[in-house]
């Protein structure tokens, strides 16, 4: 269960085979930082492109084999080389559908490249420093709690385990009689958390009981309801900067890529049309 209850982190985190860094086996000399992986002809296909295609597979390529995967991105760049190529010698870069899909790949490369470089004039180390010191206070005062906690399938069942718990009944015991969770064989023992690592609903709660108390009203959240026992609370020690620094930096990146398409919409002329024809308020879809 503890896992279950544990949310995801919010932040834009980056795949973990994104930054991959050539591994001796796979670079033809120690010195070099982006070796060829495959070659076309007397073309050459680097670390650095295959590094760039896994960085936008879907989730589940995550855990293939580093030496399974690399390969097999390397093929598949090889291959539409080959497909490029033979494109080329039939005269497609002529055709219509090419010059409208060029077109439309110019625009957004133009979007990106442009937008990175307003986010790279506005990011600064005091901003990096501030959005920290921001961070910092925000995760202070909450610190962790140690906590057990009994899941059951209904209020009613929660009911009856408090009414349990008023009469005297150990905690831990009666976590393993009747919690449905995983951490029913140890007592549930959730052992220590911060509020971020929970849902919602059970930090909350958590957090307001005291060391030694117990939760007196069901707790519900999508994975039943929790009866919660606060064992302990420490005061939580902040990350340092190097830990939270990616996710800064994204939060900063987001707050100035909305700040600069906001100026940009200011100054221009953009209609939206509705389903009849008629322009739509921008109130109405702008979040």
């Amino acid at each position: 269960m503890i896992s279950g209850l544990r949310t995801l982190s919010a932040s834009a985190a980056v795949v973990a085979l994104m930054a991959l860094t050539p591994a001796t086996g796979w670079s033809q000399d120690a010195e070099e930082e982006d070796p060829v992986i495959a070659t076309v002809g007397e073309e050459e296909i680097r670390m650095s492109e295959v590094s760039d295609m896994i960085a936008v597979m879907p989730p589940q390529f995550r855990q293939v084999p580093i030496d399974v995967l690399i390969p097999f991105v390397a093929d598949q760049l090889a291959i539409g080389r080959v497909i490029a190529e033979r494109a080329r010698e039939e005269g497609l870069t002529e055709s219509e559908a090419f010059q409208e899909r060029m077109v439309s790949a110019e625009r957004a490369i133009l979007r990106d490249v442009w937008l990175e470089a307003q986010i790279a004039e506005r990011i600064t180390d005091e901003m990096l420093a501030e959005a920290y010191e921001a961070f910092v206070a925000e995760s202070a005062g909450g610190g962790e709690v140690r906590a057990r906690h009994i899941l059951l399938e209904t209020v009613e069942d929660a009911e009856a385990v408090i009414d349990e718990l008023d009469g005297g009944a150990d905690f831990a015991e009666l976590a393993r009689d009747r919690s449905v969770g995983p951490s029913a064989q140890n007592g549930g023992d959730l052992g220590w958390f911060t509020r971020r690592d929970m849902v919602a609903e059970f930090a909350e709660a958590a957090f307001a009981l005291e060391p030694g108390e117990y939760g007196t009203e069901p707790v519900e959240t999508r994975f039943g309801w929790h009866v919660i026992l606060v064992e302990d609370r420490r005061s939580e020690e902040p990350p340092p900067f190097e830990a939270v620094e990616e996710e800064l930096t994204a939060g900063l990146r987001d707050d100035i890529t909305q700040e600069v398409i906001e100026g940009l919409r200011e100054g221009a002329e953009i209609v939206i049309f509705g389903p009849d024809g008629e322009p739509i308020d921008p109130a109405s879809i702008i979040p």
